[in-house]
């Protein structure tokens, strides 16, 4: 049979596939399980929480079994030649000096445009940023982590980030932690650009090639990378333990040295991506699993041995830094939110291709079909006869492709247009990189002299001028970047808050001049950090509450700090689609019974207890 006829029938039936997947996406629906206590929009629905993340395994999963079923069909794949996947197959890294000219000059670039870039001024984020703040100030307070906080991410998010950048700035700055978050844009770009590298030189392509493959998957990456960048929440430096576990597998998996150092410290990221962030740390956990049975079916044992080394010693280090006290929080933390985060947090992802109905749909069908396309591109890839890039490449590429599928459940849980945006990052670079790999294969270009030096020049510096915009004039805020620093770290709260909260914030530390801590009952978690006042609970990131449980140890808490006074509405009391009344009756009514109103402020109350 032809390869076009062969061909036909493949694409036919995977497009067929798709279609059924999307045809039964909706009739896979589990029935809700009435003991769930949270509220959200699973409850209000009386739908599955875990409804989503079925639909989506079976909407990527039975189209491309379709396809590769059709595929070693009609191309008569054997077995042998699928489990030639996993064997070593190693190329001599050629020196390309050029290569490191480019990976130097992104280097510069990017540490030029943090030295250029405009301090932020636009206003608080009082619901996530206010997380970081309040959390860092109570912790500085009361030099505990989780045992005085209850909070959303982990230790170096809503702890140590704002705690560095003061520390730094020698002053409680609203300033200071944004001067932190471009920092660490700034090393999660240099991050960027280094697996780039990696990547680039792990493919084996022709040295004129190879620059230009680096030049045009930075430029992608690190466009797409500022593209998902947002003002109000600026969370890309989560991606970093992402980005360390990228490189370390990279350089794990494709070099016959035995780096025993590296899979150790690639050890170290279960306990350090679990600090770092804990949703990130749950997925480069999923990857640490995936690697060691890499390393397994590859019988590196020893490699296997340093990596467990690394996980073990980690998380003894991180109980004996923290403490007990603290561990046991950070183990009720994490369980908890890890079980209640779908269900407070969570939307119904679109039904695909239903795009008169929903607002995301387009973007969430479009995302599931580029990993539906990455799974086949890449299983062509590795299955190609002519394939020219190493086994070992070819190996991580499957990590790879793994990695991005397993980050995609944060886009899959909060399924709207921004968290499905920042969640397709990787699998669009991975996309990218294939595109790279096929027009390699593809030879199109190779008749044409020095057309790839041409095309990579050509591209940085259309890159480079576009997306950056860099004039000569902006060189001085470079020279000049202590004192702009100086000067910005240094502005007063007021200003990074509207005039509402300038007179909440003067009354509050009127009344509570001779309190020791404050409550509140709203979504402003940045309050407490705004009036310099630790919270009466750990719970001042009302949000994170779910269960039933967890009221019942707030409820305690507040019987057992006695707060004199309560802040309750305001703003953002309608700010999610349930406001704290609604979503935690048994806290509100505790309130109800045992405060009543003192006095309004703008649109808050200020409750004070009963005599």
């Amino acid at each position: 049979m032809s390869n076009i006829l062969s061909n036909t029938k493949i694409f036919f039936g995977t497009i067929a596939s798709v279609v059924f997947s999307a045809f039964i996406w909706d009739k896979l629906n589990l029935p809700y399980d009435h003991s769930n206590t949270v509220i959200g929009i699973y409850s209000e629905l009386q739908s599955s929480q875990h409804n989503n993340l079925i639909r989506f395994l079976f909407f990527i999963l039975f189209p491309f079994s379709t396809f590769f079923i059709l595929f070693i069909h009609y191309y008569k794949i054997k077995t042998t030649q699928i489990i030639s996947i996993f064997s070593k197959d190693f190329h001599i890294i050629k020196k390309n000096n050029l290569l490191t000219f480019f990976l130097i000059i992104f280097f510069i670039i990017s540490l030029i445009i943090f030295l250029i870039e405009d301090f932020p001024l636009h206003k608080i984020d009082h619901f996530h940023e206010g997380l970081a703040l309040s959390s860092a100030y109570t912790s500085g307070i009361t030099n505990n982590y989780w045992h005085s906080s209850y909070i959303q991410n982990s230790l170096f998010s809503d702890f140590l980030n704002a705690k560095i950048a003061w520390s730094i700035a020698g002053d409680y700055s609203v300033g200071a932690l944004r001067v932190n978050y471009l920092f660490l844009r700034l090393v999660n770009e240099i991050l960027i650009i280094y697996f780039i590298y990696l990547l680039s030189k792990s493919l084996n392509f022709k040295i004129k090639f190879e620059i230009f493959a680096f030049v045009f998957l930075c430029s992608i990456s690190l466009y797409l990378n500022r593209q998902i960048e947002e003002d109000f929440y600026p969370n890309r430096f989560r991606e970093i333990p992402i980005f360390l576990i990228l490189i370390s597998s990279l350089k794990l998996i494709t070099s016959n040295k035995n780096n025993y150092v590296l899979a150790f410290s690639t050890g170290l990221l279960s306990v350090f991506s679990s600090a770092w962030s804990l949703d990130k740390g749950i997925y480069i956990n999923a990857i640490l699993i995936s690697l060691i049975f890499i390393f397994y079916i590859l019988k590196d044992y020893k490699k296997n041995y340093f990596i467990l080394v690394g996980i073990v010693a980690g998380w003894t280090m991180f109980y004996l830094i923290i403490g007990n006290n603290d561990f046991e929080s950070f183990v009720y933390n994490s369980v908890n939110i890890i079980k209640d985060q779908d269900l407070f947090n969570g939307l119904i992802y679109p039904t695909p291709f239903n795009f008169e109905f929903n607002e995301h749909a387009g973007r969430g069908t479009k995302n599931l079909i580029i990993i539906i396309l990455n799974a086949i591109l890449i299983t062509t890839i590795l299955l190609n006869k002519k394939k020219q890039i190493p086994h070992s490449t070819g190996l991580f590429l499957v990590l790879f492709f793994l990695i991005g599928f397993i980050n995609y459940k944060t886009g899959i849980s909060r399924a709207d247009g921004y968290h499905m945006k920042q969640s397709i990052f990787y699998q669009l670079i991975f996309l990218a990189s294939l595109m790279i790999i096929n027009l390699n294969l593809l030879k199109i270009l190779n008749t044409k002299k020095n057309i790839y030096s041409i095309l990579t020049l050509g591209l940085f510096l259309t890159w480079t001028i576009n997306f950056y915009e860099i004039s000569f004039g902006d060189f001085n805020k470079a020279t000049n970047y202590k004192k702009r620093y100086i000067d910005y770290v240094a502005l007063n709260d007021k200003v990074f808050t509207k005039p509402e909260y300038h007179k909440l914030i003067n009354e509050l530390k009127i009344k509570l001049k001779d309190e020791s801590c404050f409550q509140v009952f709203s979504y402003d978690s940045s309050v407490s950090y705004l009036i310099r006042k630790k919270p009466c609970t750990r719970y001042n990131f009302i949000y994170a509450v779910g269960s039933k449980q967890v009221q019942n140890n707030f409820i305690n808490e507040l019987k057992l700090s006695q707060p004199k006074y309560i802040l309750i509405k305001g703003p953002l009391n309608d700010f999610v689609r349930f406001s704290p009344s609604r979503r935690f009756d048994m806290i509100d009514s505790f309130i109800i019974k045992n405060y009543k109103l003192e006095k309004n402020i703008e649109s808050w109350q200020l409750l004070k207890k009963h005599n």
